[in-house]
């Protein structure tokens, strides 16, 4: 039987509670609680730019410091429950920085998107502009050409006809 089934067994069978206290004290509980001295900053470039609107900032760290559970008078249980309600509001004021973060990340992904969308359209425009013009450039070459030519042979024609006049 391995110690967190302890636990519940013991639970059900009224151990005293200075035992229960020291099966959790004995880390039984899983090892994710820290020192609350350690902290782990994290931020996100969001932006272009290097401002402070640009970043986002998170402390990915998370102490919690488990109170002692006192279960031997209905005093000491109100006090313990009232003390897991204050875990329980630490954890839930860190769920909603997480999200906030998470919703502000996912703003920011979603305006980079658009503004890849946008330089992508603005090159298109920019390329069709390009095309757009060199098209016009070489009609108007084509004509010039065509017009020099038809002058050509107007002016190759007219010495023929002044000849055939004398």
């Amino acid at each position: 039987m391995d110690e967190s089934s302890q636990v519940t067994s013991t639970c059900g069978t009224g151990v005293t509670t200075d035992e229960l206290e020291a099966l959790i004290e004995t880390g039984i509980l899983p090892s994710i609680l820290e020192p609350e001295n350690k902290y782990y900053p994290t931020a996100f470039q969001a932006g272009i730019d290097s401002s402070s609107s640009s970043k986002i900032s998170l402390n990915i760290s998370f102490a919690l410091t488990v109170p002692k559970i006192n279960l031997s008078t209905s005093e000491n249980a109100r006090n313990s429950l009232e003390k897991i309600d204050e875990l329980i509001k630490r954890v839930n004021a860190k769920q909603t920085e997480y999200g906030a973060a998470h919703n502000r990340l996912e703003s920011a992904l979603e305006s980079i998107g658009v503004s890849i969308d946008n330089l992508t359209s603005t090159q298109s425009t920019i390329r069709d502009a390009d095309i757009a013009e060199e098209s016009s450039a070489y009609i108007r070459n084509q004509i010039l050409q065509q017009a020099a030519m038809t002058l050509m042979a107007t002016a190759n024609q007219t010495p023929e006809l002044a000849l055939q006049l004398l």
